[in-house]
């Protein structure tokens, strides 16, 4: 599959498209039909991947993940017609993704900006921002810099002399201010994934940071008057702590820590294995379990929400906190539904260390929450189809018209691509 098909735009209106997203343990698969910009699912289905284990790479065995997304999609969407495109997204570390804030003094600041210099400004962000994340993947992952590969850039929020504008061109200023989000991955599994299209021969025109997907598929309105909000995605093996602050994404963290330790310290606790530990958790969480029992559990999964309440503010520390953060903390993910988990983190003392203006609100996301996305039969059936469903949501907004502005980032990216 070549690297254009995959990353190139050349995306056209279709009636159909397809989500494969990745996670540890499972492999999720939404077909979606599009009409005037609005996504309805037709089709859903998950497949159970293996055991999440802490530090294991998503994308390790090829075999295996043809096989289980193979699977995923035919119990979705049964057998694909050619046309359908596909967005996969891939969670954890395998896709990173990175907000670069850079500023640039005019020569002459009573000119009018126009898309030469745009374009001149954009590359330069690129170029020190690729440099940057090279660097800073080799000394986190182990990565060989020539390895490092950038597939996906987003232009995020533009000032001038200090003040944000939707778009610059024919403004005067003296100081340009762009904030640019990237998204990166190792050629090693950028291979997995084109060796996936190739055999289930997927028509894949997006690979995508679910954090991202997620944090721009939402609906406005939802959001504070500080337009904005935390999202925690408690995954299988991870959570991720995306941040939204005065309508811009600012980034993720992500620590080791998500349901298949709840279950491992079930299976320790009462000497089972995995998977009817798992089972446990599941009745625990829809309160099908007696009193005695659930009480059992409570006591056992107390060390483990306190050091999930504890990682959440961690990752929220390493964010600035020049600026109040948004009183809204949705909660989404596989884990997410856990019995007693939004509970905790209501009584959690967010405000002693973080810079929240007010006590925050605590709630679960829902499918209702995401813009132009219909999910009228059900198909999903709980929070831990919802980065899927931040997947689509990406999808339609790559379907829409896109400003000049990334459309040049587009350009400058394909450049990079092959340089």
């Amino acid at each position: 599959m070549l690297f254009s098909k995959i990353f190139g735009r050349g995306i056209i209106k279709e009636e159909r498209f397809l989500v494969l997203d990745i996670g540890s343990q499972t492999i999720k698969a939404i077909l979606f039909s599009v009409s005037k910009g609005r996504g309805r699912i037709i089709g859903a289905a998950k497949v159970v991947r293996r055991e999440a284990k802490p530090g294991e790479e998503i994308l390790s065995d090829p075999a295996e993940l043809i096989l289980n997304c193979g699977r995923a999609i035919r119990l979705a969407a049964g057998e694909l017609s050619a046309d359908v495109r596909t967005i996969i997204g891939v969670s954890g570390a395998a896709l990173r993704g990175e907000v670069t804030k850079m500023s640039f003094v005019r020569e002459d600041q009573r000119t009018k900006i126009d898309l030469l210099e745009i374009k001149n400004v954009l590359q330069k962000i690129q170029w020190r921002a690729y440099e940057k994340i090279k660097r800073k993947l080799s000394l986190e992952a182990g990565y060989p810099e020539s390895e490092i590969r950038l597939i996906g850039a987003w232009a995020e929020r533009v000032g001038i002399d200090g003040y944000p504008v939707s778009e610059p061109f024919g403004m005067q200023g003296k100081e340009i201010t762009l904030s640019i989000f990237n998204t990166y991955i190792s050629q090693g599994n950028l291979d997995v994934i084109e060796k996936i299209g190739r055999e289930l021969n997927l028509k894949i025109f997006h690979v995508a940071s679910e954090a991202y997907a997620l944090a721009k598929s939402l609906k406005p309105q939802i959001f504070s008057e500080h337009e904005g909000a935390v999202l925690l995605d408690v995954g299988a093996g991870l959570t991720a702590v995306s941040l939204i602050r005065r309508g811009f994404y600012e980034g993720t963290k992500i620590f080791s820590l998500g349901g298949a330790n709840f279950t491992k310290k079930i299976a320790a606790e009462l000497g089972i294995g995995f998977w009817e530990a798992e089972e446990i958790k599941l009745k625990y969480s829809r309160g099908l379990l007696s009193s005695g029992v659930s009480q059992k559990i409570a006591r056992i999964f107390e060390s483990d929400m306190a050091v999930l309440g504890g990682g959440a503010e961690m990752a929220l520390a390493e964010f600035s906190q020049t600026d109040v953060f948004p009183p809204d903390i949705f909660i989404l993910g596989g884990c997410g539904q856990l019995r007693g988990l939004e509970k905790y983190l209501k009584n959690y003392n967010w405000n002693q260390y973080l810079p929240f203006g007010e006590p925050p609100r605590i709630r679960m996301l829902g499918i209702e929450d995401f813009d132009n996305l219909e999910d009228m039969s059900s198909y999903l059936k709980g929070p831990e189809d919802l980065p899927a469903a931040g997947l689509a949501g990406l999808a339609l907004k790559l379907l829409g018209e896109e400003d000049i502005l990334n459309r040049t980032l587009r350009r400058i990216l394909r450049i990079m691509q092959f340089s």
